[in-house]
Order: structure tokens, then C-alpha cells, then sequence
């Protein structure tokens, strides 16, 4: 599976992500966005990172 296809998988997770994110101050997601970073499989990391960049285009107030 290519990196494209899995993020095409994961769409509905990351929309989910993003309306959980809305809920959250600046602080509580930059601390969330470490804690799973830092928890996460080595593989999955390169495309976690791309998927918080869509995630903080996404939600302004974050930046």
C-alpha cells in the first residue's frame, strides 16, 4: 500500500480527528499532538506529521 492509499483510508479517521481537535485550546492539542507522536510506531510517524499539517490548515486557531 503506497502512503496516498493509506492516507485515503484513513480520511474518516483524520475527519474525526479534526472535529476532536476543534475541541481542544491550542495547548491541549500541541501537548496531544507530542504524547502521540512519542507513542507512535516508527512506520506511522512521516505520515502522522503530514496528517497534522492537514489538521492545522484546517483549524487556524491552532497556529
Amino acid at each position: 500500500m503506497t502512503e496516498r492509499q493509506c492516507f485515503e483510508q484513513c480520511i474518516p479517521q483524520i475527519a474525526e480527528t479534526i472535529i476532536e481537535a476543534r475541541k481542544m485550546t491550542a495547548k491541549e492539542y500541541y501537548e496531544w499532538k507530542a504524547e502521540t507522536i512519542r507513542n507512535m510506531n516508527e512506520k506511522l510517524i512521516e505520515l502522522m506529521k503530514k496528517t497534522f499539517l492537514v489538521i492545522e490548515e484546517y483549524l487556524p486557531a491552532l497556529n
